[in-house]
């Protein structure tokens, strides 16, 4: 990490913040390929790519190659996305069976179709799939377990695999509140890396895994709800549960709901007790919620501190990447805010103020650094995407939204094509656009795209002469 930072400051300390003239630049790319090719990644300094999550800093290694072309007839089901070192993790379909190919391996055929799980460095893949009898887990192209029901979780290094064991898969409606998926009933556990957990559960939901490896999930048991982090039951037993998370300092919180109303639990320690409690969220080190008080008033939380807003409702709230930053939608009457670091600002789309009853669902997206807001909500007959009070780019429905320096990147359908852009600026159209992954810093980005049979990695940077 020293290293990557390192390079990155020597690569963009040209950089000028003043002004986001200059476009992004998009690394060079070859013609398509009928095979996965190698070749050497130049310096991390001359290309700048050294921060890019998915290609890091490897000196003389080499890496996989940008292009794939699927040869024959094979008939690509679903597009995972891209692993360093590896190269592109896609489904195909043969009759009626499905294969997993990562780089040059294939594994398979399986009964149904597998999702794979890529980790956050985009340095490991894990799915578990049904063949012969049984259920597999595999992580990073061997096979580390079985009898797993559910999809696996990867720590955010992708170094560490867990998935739930049981006898079925299950959807679970809690008290009429809560509906839990990617559940496991009767005889349910853990399995990390390969090895058994110690207890067994009526029920597991919600498994998830930290930074550094801590795992943390849901557990029921005689009508209670328990939580349990790294094996060990932390907190107490609980009416209902939800919202579980790992924060990147390794705090574990949740929302639980006991005899005397809701509360946000870190750690096992219980705050203080509302009506309801929704939207809890984990970034950096920080957590952030919303809640409804005994008086029916709303409640802001972030990190601990909450505060009673004189607000009718707020949506969903955001984190900036280092959990600083928080922004949120607000209502009042037909009054409809963006609020950012506890500021409230009208929202408006080129001069029309976007009130809550003819424009409702606007949310508000933060950059990487918090910096920069953009408004995402309905407009004309799809989407509207609105910075600084201007639509800048419109879709039929928006599939992923992805923080970067200053704005965000946003995908979406237009018709039967998918699209990206940043700001204004267009991105380009495909047949399928997955796996977006952004830098620490914002400033490189890279997504996997599908174009007929082709499938390509194109990554993005900042020009050096500005933004």
């Amino acid at each position: 990490m020293a290293a990557l930072a390192t390079c990155a400051a020597l690569a963009l300390d040209r950089l000028s913040l003043a002004t986001y003239s200059a476009p992004y630049a998009e690394a060079p790319l070859k013609p398509p390929a009928a095979t996965l090719r190698s070749t050497p990644m130049h310096s991390c300094i001359a290309a700048t790519l050294c921060a890019v999550v998915l290609t890091g800093c490897h000196g003389d290694k080499r890496f996989a190659e940008d292009h794939l072309e699927l040869s024959g007839d094979t008939k690509l089901e679903t597009t995972a996305g891209y692993v360093v070192g590896i190269g592109f993790v896609y489904i195909t379909k043969e009759k009626d069976a499905f294969s997993v190919h990562a780089g040059s391996k294939v594994f398979g055929p399986y009964k149904d179709s597998p999702k794979v799980e890529i980790s956050e460095n985009h340095q490991a893949y894990a799915f578990v799939a049904g063949s012969e009898g049984k259920r597999v887990l595999v992580h990073n192209g061997a096979e580390v377990g079985t009898g797993c029901h559910a999809d696996p979780a990867l720590s955010r290094d992708g170094k560490d695999v867990a998935c739930v064991t049981g006898k079925s898969a299950a959807i679970t409606i809690s008290g009429g509140r809560v509906m839990r998926r990617n559940c496991v009933a009767d005889e349910a556990s853990v399995m990390k890396n390969g090895l058994p957990g110690k207890a067994s559960y009526d029920e597991v939901c919600g498994l998830t895994m930290g930074i550094s490896g801590t795992s943390a999930f849901l557990a029921r048991r005689d009508n209670k709800w328990l939580v349990i982090r790294d094996g060990s039951e932390i907190g107490s037993e609980y009416a209902d549960v939800k919202d579980l998370g790992i924060c990147e300092d390794g705090r574990v919180v949740y929302a639980a709901r006991t005899d005397g109303g809701w509360s946000v639990a870190v750690d096992g320690v219980l705050g203080p007790r509302f009506e309801a409690v929704a939207n809890l969220i984990c970034r950096g080190a920080t957590y952030a919620y919303w809640a409804v008080s005994k008086d029916r008033s709303i409640v802001l939380g972030h990190n601990g501190e909450t505060s009673t807003k004189a607000y009718d409702d707020v949506g969903p709230v955001m984190l900036s990447a280092d959990g600083a930053h928080l922004a949120h939608r607000a209502i009042k009457g037909n009054e409809q805010y963006f609020v950012v670091d506890g500021v409230a600002k009208r929202a408006y789309r080129d001069g029309v103020e976007q009130d809550a009853k003819q424009h409702p669902g606007v949310s508000p997206w933060l950059s990487v650094d918090g910096s920069g807001v953009t408004l995402i909500g309905p407009g004309g007959s799809g989407v509207a995407v609105v910075e600084q009070g201007k639509t800048v780019a419109t879709y039929d429905e928006v599939t992923d939204v992805a923080p970067v320096a200053r704005t965000v990147i946003v995908v979406g359908k237009r018709g039967d094509r998918m699209g990206i852009s940043l700001r204004d600026q267009p991105l380009g159209e495909y047949d399928d656009i997955v796996d977006v992954a952004v830098s620490e810093n914002g400033k490189e980005f890279a997504f996997v795209v599908r174009e007929g049979r082709v499938l390509r990695r194109v990554r993005k940077r900042y020009g050096l002469i500005g933004w």
